[in-house]
C-alpha cells in the first residue's frame, strides 16, 4: 500500500483531492494535514512514500516544509502543488529538494497522472514552469566574474543579507548592492534565490 501526505490548508480542497487520489490510485491511502506543524507530526511515526505540499501554508512556507522533509533520514520525497508559477518560487522549491512541481489550475486528470508518475519515481513538472528550469540549465558556467563579485556571490549562496555581506567583506552596503546588480546582469537572474541556485549548480562563489 502506498502512503501519501497531502499538506493543504484548504480543508475542502484537500478532502476532495484526497478522494480523487485514493480512487485513482488503488491501494493508496492519504493523510491530510493543513499546516507545517501538522505535517511534522504526521511524518514523525509514519512511513510516507510521497508528500504533496502546498507552498502557501498558514504557519510556514511550503518550501521550508519540502526542505525539512528532504533532510529526514531517510528523506521523504516531496512534490510542490501550488498556484505560484513565478521563477523565484519554482527555483526555491527545486533547490529545497522538491521532486516535482505541479500547478493547481492544471487539468485534474493531468495532475493526478503526474502524481502517479512521481510515485513511480519520475520527476513531473508543469509545462508552465518547466521553462525556468531549462533557462537555468542554459546559463553558461564560464561567466566571467571579478574576484569581488565571486566573494559577493558566495555570500548570496550562503543566504547572507546584503548587510551581512558588507560586514563580512568590509564593504559599504551600497558597494555590495552595486556588485549584486552586476551579478544579476551577468548571470541573467533577478533574485538572490536564483543567483544562489546558479552558484550552487555551477559550483561558483
Amino acid at each position: 500500500m502506498r502512503s501519501l501526505l497531502l499538506v493543504e490548508d484548504d480543508a475542502r480542497l484537500g478532502a476532495a483531492f484526497a478522494s480523487v487520489l485514493e480512487a485513482r490510485r488503488a491501494g493508496a491511502w492519504t493523510v491530510r494535514v493543513v499546516s507545517s506543524a501538522a505535517a511534522a507530526r504526521a511524518t514523525a511515526d509514519r512511513a510516507i512514500d510521497l508528500a504533496i505540499v502546498d507552498l502557501g501554508l498558514p504557519d510556514a512556507s511550503g518550501v521550508d516544509v519540502i526542505a525539512e522533509l528532504a533532510q529526514r533520514t531517510p528523506p521523504i520525497r516531496a512534490l510542490a502543488f501550488t498556484v505560484f508559477d513565478d521563477r523565484a518560487t519554482v527555483l526555491a522549491a527545486v533547490e529545497a529538494g522538491a521532486v516535482g512541481y505541479l500547478l493547481k489550475d492544471d487539468p485534474v486528470d493531468r495532475v493526478i497522472a503526474q502524481i502517479e508518475e512521481c510515485l513511480d519515481g519520475h520527476t513531473p513538472v508543469s509545462s508552465r514552469v518547466a521553462r525556468y528550469l531549462f533557462d537555468l540549465g542554459r546559463k553558461p558556467a564560464d561567466v566571467a566574474l571579478t574576484d569581488r563579485e565571486e566573494e559577493v556571490l558566495a555570500c548570496l549562496r550562503r543566504g547572507s543579507t546584503y548587510t551581512e555581506c558588507a560586514e563580512e567583506l568590509g564593504l559599504r552596503l551600497g558597494t555590495v548592492q552595486t556588485h549584486v546588480k552586476n551579478l544579476y546582469r551577468k548571470l541573467d537572474v533577478t533574485t538572490k534565490t536564483e543567483a544562489a541556485a546558479w552558484a550552487q549548480k555551477n559550483r561558483r562563489g
